[in-house]
């Protein structure tokens, strides 16, 4: 990490350092600080380093005063600091000429700064630049790996990369297509999606010069990404200056998830073919996230496959995980079950459905309350996953419900609502078959929480463990299981196989640990909600 000559100016807190030579160039970066006390320190001297001295050997020798100057230029230093009054009463002219002509900037330390003092406080200050930086880039890290699997797709990956850098970045393909570009205000129009853009010369450290289609010529860093079929690229431009090498090493580490989130997307656009026809297929990928349609668009698509959308439905996600019959009729079977539903009358299904995954659409004919809708959907699924159960043993099913809805955005919300359920109750280990989404909403929000907050839900009960740690107690245990059992004193001792006398008295210890009486709503409710975020995060 790398500060500049105008911090130590201007903002160090080192008072009355002066530029007095190359003023114009103290935006000029170093990342360290090296003390010359001899000729022979030059050899020492690291490229972008400040090199700092009090001149003791420079003294009475004009020629080594300018031969040392132009020495550290040669060398690639960031600037030269002399020291003032120990020896020079002020920096010898020959020195302030020969470093404008060199272009090496110059400055002034005064006397009562001591060298040590001047490289602890760079140092410092690097050291809290790397820390920031450090903390920026697994925030990063950890963004886009939630994205990654929470299935939000490439794009959003390649824009929290964007925003990481304040660059444009874009992802080509192979043919140096376009195939998503998250851009700067400036570069609104310097290229649409599947745009070709022309690699005109490379140059060095994987940089090169690139024509856009706004007939702009725009200098890049590219980096390719593996695993993704053919092998696609992320360019980023660099109009904003080369980038630094954290920043080429933090797009190396963002490559990875990137490559995984790639496939990701491939493995989705597999589930591509053998529908009825192309509106069932453009149905889902639609659901999928494989396409985009504006609204007019989408009706079209449903009033040709005669979904009866304007009505409030519900939707149930089947997934065939393990014993799957290719000669095995499940859409009669999921309609048997609907007919054998009692609470499923009054409602119409539209079935869609790819290899072994079966969307199921339930649309109200009469006015549905959203608890009766959930209910129903709930006793169907379970139906479905008995039914499912007596055609093969070693059948493993995988069900989501989404929440009902009768408003258009619903229709790709549920289904995507049904996916996140069947995702969550993985997360949490839970060996159920039928996931609703009403029933798991508040552990999908607990999951986009920001990073860093997720280890704050949890205070309470962080705060037990620390207490079963020291004294081989099981408070935790105790209280998860009295909030599961619905702070009924007799069910919890009986879950947890000990006397009711013993549970209420790690109760007690509990209240007197967390100040809390876990009488009221007010006192139980915080502690529901953190182990909603326990159960999930731990």
């Amino acid at each position: 990490m790398k500060s500049s000559l105008e911090w130590l100016v201007t903002a160090s807190g080192l008072k009355n350092i002066k530029c007095i030579a190359c003023d114009d160039l103290t935006n000029t970066r170093f990342d360290g600080v090296t003390v010359l006390d001899n000729p022979d320190a030059i050899r020492w001297v690291k490229q972008d380093e400040l090199a700092v001295t009090t001149g003791y050997f420079l003294l009475h020798d004009e020629e080594a005063q300018k031969r040392i100057v132009r020495e550290l230029k040669e060398a690639g230093c960031a600037g030269l600091g002399v020291k003032i009054r120990d020896y020079f009463q002020e920096i010898p002219e020959g020195m302030v000429k020969e470093a404008e002509k060199v272009k090496l900037p110059l400055l002034e330390l005064p006397f009562y700064y001591s060298l040590s003092e001047v490289s602890q406080t760079i140092y410092n200050h690097i050291y809290e630049l790397s820390y920031r930086s450090r903390v920026k880039e697994q925030k990063l890290i950890e963004d886009i790996s939630d994205i990654f699997f929470s299935k939000r797709g490439t794009m959003e990956i390649v824009y929290r990369i964007a925003e990481f850098l304040k660059r444009t970045v874009i992802l080509l393909d192979s043919d140096f297509k376009c195939v998503y570009a998250a851009k700067r205000m400036n570069d609104k129009k310097l290229c649409m999606k599947d745009s070709v853009i022309r690699r005109l010369k490379s140059l060095k450290n994987d940089e090169c010069v690139f024509l856009f289609p706004d007939k702009t010529e725009r200098k890049g860093y590219t980096v390719t990404i593996p695993g993704a079929g053919a092998n696609a690229l992320l360019l980023v431009l660099e109009d904003a200056g080369e980038l630094t090498k954290e920043e080429k090493s933090i797009i190396e580490r963002c490559i990875k998830i990137l490559s995984m989130a790639l496939e990701q997307a491939r493995s989705r656009q597999e589930d591509r073919y053998e529908f009825e026809d192309s509106y069932h297929k453009d149905l889902y990928e639609y659901l999928n996230g494989l396409r985009q349609y504006d609204d007019g668009e989408l009706k079209n698509i449903l009033r040709d496959i005669e979904m009866p959308f304007e009505k409030k439905r519900i939707m149930i996600l089947l997934q065939i995980q393990g014993g799957f019959d290719a000669g095995t009729d499940y859409r009669e079977l999921i309609q048997g079950c609907i007919r054998k539903c009692k609470e499923m009358r009054g409602f119409e299904p539209y079935i869609l459905s790819r290899g072994r995954k079966f969307i199921v659409y339930l649309f109200a004919c009469t006015d549905k309350s959203d608890p009766f809708m959930c209910s129903a959907a709930g006793k169907l699924a379970d139906i479905m996953a008995e039914r499912m159960g007596r055609i093969n043993d070693g059948m493993e099913v995988q069900i989501g419900i989404g929440k009902s809805s009768d408003d258009f955005p619903g229709i790709k919300r549920a289904y995507q609502e049904a996916e996140k359920a069947v995702d969550i109750g993985e997360k949490l280990g839970m060996k159920e078959q039928v996931f609703a989404y009403n029933q798991l909403e508040f552990y999908d929000y607990l999951l986009q929480y920001p990073v860093k907050t997720k280890e704050q839900c949890c205070d309470s009960i962080r705060c037990l463990q620390e207490y079963d740690e020291e004294n081989n107690t099981e408070l935790v245990h105790t209280l998860l299981g009295f909030l599961e059992h619905k702070f009924n004193v007799s069910e919890t001792a009986k879950a947890l196989y000990i006397h009711r006398n013993t549970l209420i008295n790690r109760l007690n210890k509990i209240k007197e640990l967390l100040y809390n009486d876990l009488e009221t709503m007010d006192d139980l409710m915080p502690l529901c909600m953190e182990a909603y975020a326990y159960k999930l995060f731990s």
